[in-house]
C-alpha cells in the first residue's frame, strides 16, 4: 500500500511537469533507498515493508554483496 506521503509527492512532481515515468523512477529510487537505510539500522521490519510495498507495485528487489540493490520488474 503507498502511503500518502508518497501519493502527494507523486502529484507534487508530476504538477512540476515531470512525466508519470521520472516519478515512478524517482519515486522507487527514494523507497530502495529508504529501505537500505533502514537495513543499515537494524530495522529489518521496515525494510521488510517496503520490498513488500514495491513487489505489489511489480518491482522484485536483488540485494548484491556490498549492499547493492538491483530490482526487475516483475
Amino acid at each position: 500500500m503507498v502511503s500518502k506521503a508518497l501519493l502527494l509527492q507523486q502529484l507534487q512532481l508530476e504538477l512540476l511537469g515531470w512525466t508519470k515515468a521520472s516519478v515512478r523512477t524517482t519515486l522507487r529510487s527514494k523507497r530502495i533507498e529508504a529501505r537500505k537505510a533502514a537495513k543499515t539500522a537494524k530495522g529489518l521490519a521496515a525494510a521488510g515493508g517496503i520490498r513488500n510495498e514495491l513487489k505489489a507495485q511489480g518491482i522484485e528487489l536483488i540485494d548484491k554483496p556490498g549492499g547493492l540493490t538491483e530490482w526487475l520488474r516483475s
